[in-house]
């Protein structure tokens, strides 16, 4: 059954009301009969033909012969060298340590964790290292070049894309693949990345995106995952699972390169979020028998939001991608289990690069802490986020806030005797105590649990710190 079936057409007929411009008057009409339904479809199906071209249908997913896929894997790329995200100096002003010190701390992270619970961790130096798929090479236009000239160029090559090239060649050997910018650290060193996960997925889940916490206009929070695109979905830290529709995902982000290059990778990687939501509502409002979401069937079912070429792409695209999401009257909530192919967590990860620009130390920290430690929501069993993605830097304290703090010490270290430290005691002592050295003779859990009585109490019910004296950095 396709996606133009009778059973299908108010499902393509409801996307066709998102669209921002040819569908607008449906939308504000409120009454789509089965006759505009019929002609939605016809222009969807019309639509996407013109808009994009429908992804190659991804192979099975197999691991070589005598090698079962199993087990998590951490991918990252962290060259040498500056490149792109990391050539700014503005953001070593107050870093305590040079460039190379910098990459030994994160590194130092990553490797603790990945050792701590067993997982496979790629690193990859090599930038350049997908620069092989682009036509041409992704040869950066020419600066002076006219809007009439960038349309005859096929998609630039962006660093951002080797995310794709190491899932690629790694996602077949293990059940799931943990992606994480080179800006990021594990904070909850002792969670596991399968019990982040398992708060979230089901058997249909294929694909782990961040949600947010913080509602885009206005106060208070949201569960909404039209919230978090609304913002841009962050393709930082995100989790895939060697499956028939992980695989669709990864390979549809990838083929819209050539449709929109916001951000480098971003903007695709939102536009294949919401066309996995936009054909899993599709299948599943054609019946039992209806074949699966990411099948060839529903390939006439594309993001309304896409533009013809990546070089009119637009950054505020996203409210578009947002809408669309949010047309949908039945779709999946942020942190909770759910039928959908697309999990939306905001344990797995906590993008900090956004806030605490401004203030003093005391309430940068005290930010800082509500966010890593996921406390904005009273009403909710909190648990810290498993990764922070961040920056160095004076607007972006929560790396100065690590190196200062026992849990760098501790990660270098590695004892084994982390794992014995429930999660959260773990980032309150180790991250957000004030005392710097831990006790040579007190057990770890012991000494951090102690730590991290000690943090809690100097939060006031207000959510200021007491007043201390003032951390320098």
């Amino acid at each position: 059954m396709g996606p133009c079936s009778e059973a299908a057409r108010p499902v393509v007929a409801a996307e066709a009301r998102a669209l921002p411009r040819a569908y607008a008057r449906l939308d504000r009409a409120g009454r789509v009969g089965s006759a505009l339904a019929a002609a939605a479809c016809a222009l969807g199906a019309l639509w996407a033909s013109l808009r994009a071209r429908p992804a190659p249908a991804p192979a099975a997913a197999h691991a070589p012969p005598g090698t079962a896929p199993r087990g998590i894997v951490l991918l990252t790329l962290n060259p040498l060298g500056d490149v792109g995200w990391k050539a700014s100096r503005q953001d070593d002003r107050s870093w305590p340590l040079d460039a190379g010190d910098r990459r030994r701390v994160y590194e130092a992270n990553w490797r603790c964790y990945a050792k701590l619970h067993s997982y496979k961790l790629i690193l990859e130096r090599d930038d350049q290292l997908a620069r092989w798929r682009f036509a041409d090479g992704g040869a950066p236009p020419a600066r002076n070049a006219s809007a009439r000239e960038l349309l005859g160029l096929r998609a630039r090559y962006s660093p951002f894309w080797v995310k794709y090239e190491l899932l690629e060649r790694h996602l077949a050997r293990a059940a799931w693949a943990l992606w994480f910018d080179s800006d990021a650290v594990f904070v909850a060193l002792p969670e596991r990345v399968e019990a982040v996960l398992a708060r979230v997925v089901t058997p249909a889940s294929d694909v782990v995106v961040l949600g947010v916490a913080r509602k885009w206009h206005g106060r208070g929070h949201s569960d909404d995952p039209a919230d978090a695109l609304a913002r841009t979905i962050c393709a930082c830290i995100f989790a895939v699972r060697n499956s028939a529709g992980g695989w669709w995902l990864a390979r549809r982000w990838f083929a819209l390169r050539e449709l929109d290059s916001s951000w480098g990778d971003q903007g695709a990687f939102a536009h294949a979020v919401l066309e996995e939501h936009l054909r899993h509502n599709a299948s599943r409002a054609a019946g039992a028998l209806a074949p699966p979401w990411h099948s060839a069937d529903f390939d006439a079912i594309v993001s309304p939001c896409l533009r013809s070429h990546w070089s009119l792409s637009r950054k505020d695209d996203v409210a578009c991608i947002a809408a669309a999401l949010r047309a949908l009257d039945d779709r999946p909530r942020v942190g909770e289990p759910s039928g959908w192919p697309v999990a939306w967590s905001n344990e797995l990860g906590v993008n900090v690069n956004d806030n605490n620009a401004g203030g003093s130390w005391s309430l940068r920290r005290t930010h800082m802490r509500q966010r890593v430690m996921r406390t904005e929501r009273p009403d909710i069993n909190s648990r810290p986020a498993l990764l922070a993605h961040t920056k160095t830097g004076a607007r972006h304290p929560l790396m100065t806030m690590y190196h200062l703090a026992a849990i760098s010490r501790l990660a270098e270290a590695c004892p084994a005797t982390i794992l014995d430290v429930n999660a959260t005691t773990f980032v309150e002592g180790a991250l957000f105590s004030r005392e710097g050295a831990l006790p040579a003779a007190q057990p770890l859990a012991e000494a951090l649990a102690e730590r991290a009585a000690r943090a809690r109490a100097a939060v006031e019910p207000g959510g200021a710190l007491a007043p201390r004296a003032r951390l320098r950095h």
